[in-house]
């Protein structure tokens, strides 16, 4: 069986998360969040179209070995089911594209520029080249995030109440 690509690091830090334990309402509600986050960056990944309805998109969820004061989660790309390339490149550009809609919403203009190069990084390694296309293309991310605006505010329920902070980041970055 092949290794599924690399997947999303979801890490929720301090207050009940710091003991390895978070409230589980909190927990789904944000899982839901992401995953719809992820699903949609994903297929906008593979295809460049912004697809806001939610078909099934296979997600799988791993729990690894406790890291000190945190829970950690790492969501695969499980439907991502091209060659290896197409399949490592499309995992890297939804990690960038998640990362940056959910840092839109968390107001930090720095790290939203830094981000945004990082998603534009990841669309010139996909294959595009021509400026104005990678423009569009990040106009549709805005876009993408502004629509995703209900699934962010699900995806950062356990922040403040269980989990003093949320970070999402691809698994190599």
């Amino acid at each position: 069986m092949a290794e599924p690509p690399e997947g999303i690091i979801i890490r929720y830090d301090g207050l009940d998360a710091a003991n390895h334990a978070i409230e589980i309402d909190a927990l789904g509600d944000s899982l839901k969040g992401l995953g719809r986050i992820i699903g949609v960056a994903a297929t906008f990944a593979v295809t460049n179209k912004l697809v806001l309805h939610s078909d099934a998109r296979p997600l799988r969820v791993v729990v690894g070995p406790p890291e000190p004061n945190c829970v950690t989660l790492e969501a695969a790309l499980a439907w991502v089911d091209q060659s290896d390339f197409i399949a490592g490149t499309a995992s890297a550009l939804t990690a960038s594209l998640v990362t940056y809609i959910v840092s839109i919403f968390a107001a930090r203009k720095e790290e939203m520029k830094h981000l945004r190069a990082l998603a534009e990084q990841a669309l010139r390694q996909a294959g595009h080249r021509d400026d104005a296309i990678i423009e569009r293309l990040l106009d549709t991310v805005d876009k993408m995030a502004e629509s995703l605006k209900p699934s962010v505010r699900k995806a950062v329920k356990p922040v403040g109440t269980t989990a003093r902070t949320m970070t999402v980041r691809g698994a190599s970055m």
